[in-house]
């Protein structure tokens, strides 16, 4: 994934060996994986299985 960010860094028209950026593709990359972790877990251990059925096509937030 670092060589995707280093391509798009590249094309907006930066210098990778920039001092702040020599970092940014492995930083961007960890970043994205942090913020996507969601998609990798299972509902059931995320909500603790506080998912309860009722009878209303609503969302219910408490």
């Amino acid at each position: 994934m670092e060589q995707h960010w280093e391509e798009i860094i590249e094309a907006v028209g930066e210098d990778l060996q920039r001092p702040g950026l020599r970092d940014t593709p492995k930083r961007a990359s960890e970043a994205f994986k942090f913020l996507t972790h969601g998609y990798h877990q299972d509902l059931k251990t995320v909500t603790n299985d506080a998912l309860f059925q009722r009878d209303s096509s609503e969302m219910i937030l408490v």
